[in-house]
């Protein structure tokens, strides 16, 4: 992830990556990465390996316009994609058994390489395809939820 970040934010100056949550190892070679980076590209990395509040989540789900979850292995008991789902946050994931089951369409899934992750989130942020997978984000929500949740509010 942090590797394709930096291919891609070579390009793209309005492109910031938040890295949050628990659950990191080997967290001294990701510090070791982002510090090799170039000073311009580092300062556009929030990385906090540790908790989020509650109180906090709204601030990084409401920053970001697309949530990557580039697991290797994945562990049914995070609550990540759940939490995407509740802010219509987009979001795309690797191809690991236990997790494609909650993407939001087979063409959202990428395979665990940085190209093909690269390609995925070019194609999305940059070639305007947000405002599809968006759509997908809240259809998604109302259909969790099992009602038009637009209506209500």
């Amino acid at each position: 992830m942090l590797d394709g970040f930096l291919k891609l934010a070579g390009k793209y100056n309005d492109l910031w990556l938040i890295v949050a949550g628990r659950g990191w190892n080997d967290i001294d070679r990701y510090i070791s990465t982002i510090n090799s980076f170039p000073s311009d590209i580092k300062k556009r990395i929030i990385f906090k390996p540790e908790f989020i509040p509650d109180n906090q989540l709204g601030y990084y789900f409401g920053s970001a316009d697309l949530l990557v979850l580039p697991y290797k292995r994945f562990d049914s008991q995070s609550g990540v994609i759940m939490l995407s789902i509740c802010y219509e946050l987009p979001y795309i994931v690797s191809n690991v058994r236990g997790l494609t089951e909650f993407a939001l369409n087979e063409e959202l899934v990428f395979e665990t390489v940085s190209d093909a992750l690269i390609s995925m989130i070019q194609n999305v942020l940059y070639k305007k395809h947000i405002g599809d997978i968006k759509k997908l984000a809240r259809d998604r929500k109302k259909c969790i939820l099992g009602k038009d949740i637009e209506k209500d509010y």
